[in-house]
């Protein structure tokens, strides 16, 4: 297709001052006048209206449910993994004792836990093992935590008809090499 018939095609006429604009304007740089109805600039999908199509590249659907053991398990790994830095900010705290949890902690909506209080460790033995016990013991409470979560998604969503979703994919152009 040459120039002259692509000009041709990408151009419209303002209605109010005749003057010739890009079709993906909206407004006539000319006069301000609107070029074209308004339009969404995100597709949404209205249930009510059966005739309104999706556009392409975007997937509606409706989250119902999750997966416990997968976000239990990611909880856990975090949880875990940040111990160590926990530990040592309590023992370099001044307090008498290191309270290492156990249970689901959901702070700040609520927390059903079992706290061990256990003395500063004298030996570099016993730091290790503690740091080897609180890490099992976060890791425990995070995936406590992450299955508590997810059990209460669950619910909430069944009763309300699952989240809404879209997942947009971008589709591949056909772009030709550079000379």
């Amino acid at each position: 297709m040459d120039d002259e018939i692509r000009n041709a095609i990408a151009k419209i006429i303002c209605s109010q001052c005749g003057a010739v604009a890009d079709v993906g304007l909206i407004f006539c740089a000319k006069c301000g006048a609107a070029l074209r109805s308004p339009a969404p600039l995100i597709a949404t999908l209205d249930r009510r209206n059966s005739d309104v199509t999706v556009p392409t590249g975007a997937n509606q659907m409706r989250i119902m449910s999750l997966r416990v053991r997968p976000v239990a398990r990611v909880f856990a790994i975090i949880y875990g993994v940040f111990s160590p830095f926990a530990v040592i900010l309590m023992a370099l705290s001044k307090a008498d004792y290191l309270r290492i949890p156990l249970g689901i902690i959901a702070a700040p909506l609520f927390f059903v836990n079992i706290n061990f209080d256990i003395q500063h460790p004298t030996h570099i033995l016993s730091a290790a093992l503690l740091v080897l016990f609180a890490a099992a013991c976060y890791a425990a409470t995070g995936w406590l935590t992450g299955a508590a979560l997810v059990l209460c998604f669950n619910f909430i969503a069944r009763r309300t008809g699952g989240i809404q979703a879209s997942v947009l994919t971008k589709e591949l152009a056909h772009i030709e090499p550079a000379l």
